[in-house]
């Protein structure tokens, strides 16, 4: 496929995961409205709200463009983006194993994170209690959405492929992008997975207050592991397939889990 049409191509599913990632954001941004005073620094909430909706619009936009130059450049061309750039006019078809693997990665993450909660990290935390998993249609959305789509556009797509591509050219530069070693791929998913975990800072933050180790600890773990999950599923099954394992680690929580335990 030749550079224009690649640009072309690129620009159209940009545009397409942008528009998908801005209903996420509007239900984070609903959500996150309750968190914060009517006013701050003499801005409304509508302002502050339509300010962060376009700094979030415009960077999903550039992460995704990027994003989609980066994961073919290091050979991310499994799934939905294999089939988006084949030459063929074959429909898309899901893969019923790997779609399989995805909730089961999912539902075991889903299961670990509340059982630990729940029996580990509220003995640590006493502000984990049965108010903090009060269900909310709005933060299950944020969470199927933004969580689903736009996290692992910025993560995986563009931060992921980012990483590999930058140890690729210092570490391999003379293979092919088809011969990149595993190594690399281990190691930045990974760092992705950690700079994932970190992305949670803030609303941890928000949730708890004053920050110690425990807390930093629980955010580390409860969001590293499945970071790791999604970053290998991304790798070996498709974009796709790492986006339904996120969405569904919502849904099991919030549905499933949090009535049981909490």
């Amino acid at each position: 496929m030749k550079n224009k049409n690649l640009n072309k191509k690129d620009l159209k599913i940009s545009l397409i995961l942008t528009l998908l990632c801005s209903i996420g954001t509007v239900f984070v941004l609903l959500y996150q409205s309750n968190l914060i005073p009517s006013e701050i620094n003499g801005l409304s909430k509508n302002t502050i709200f339509l300010i962060n909706f376009i700094q979030s619009v415009v960077l999903i936009f550039i992460a995704s463009f990027l994003g989609l130059k980066l994961a073919r450049a290091t050979n991310f061309n499994k799934g939905i983006l294999g089939w988006a750039y084949s030459q063929g006019e074959n429909r898309y078809r899901i893969n019923k194993k790997s779609l399989a693997i995805a909730i089961g990665i999912s539902f075991l993450c889903a299961t670990l994170m509340m059982l630990s909660e729940k029996f580990l990290w509220s003995v640590y935390i006493p502000e984990i209690n049965d108010s903090m998993y009060k269900f909310d249609i709005i933060y299950l959305l944020s969470g199927m959405i933004y969580g689903g789509i736009a996290e692992e556009v910025l993560l995986r797509l563009f931060t992921l492929s980012f990483i590999v591509f930058i140890l690729y050219k210092i570490f391999a530069r003379k293979k092919d992008k088809t011969n990149i070693p595993n190594s690399i791929y281990f190691i930045s998913i990974f760092i992705a997975a950690i700079l994932f975990a970190i992305g949670h800072l803030p609303m941890t933050m928000s949730i708890f207050g004053i920050v110690h180790m425990a807390v930093i600890l629980r955010m580390l773990i409860l969001n590293g592991i499945p970071g790791i999950f999604f970053g290998y599923l991304y790798w070996k099954k498709g974009l796709e397939y790492a986006i339904i394992s996120h969405m569904f680690i919502h849904i099991f929580t919030q549905l499933f889990w949090s009535p049981i335990l909490f």
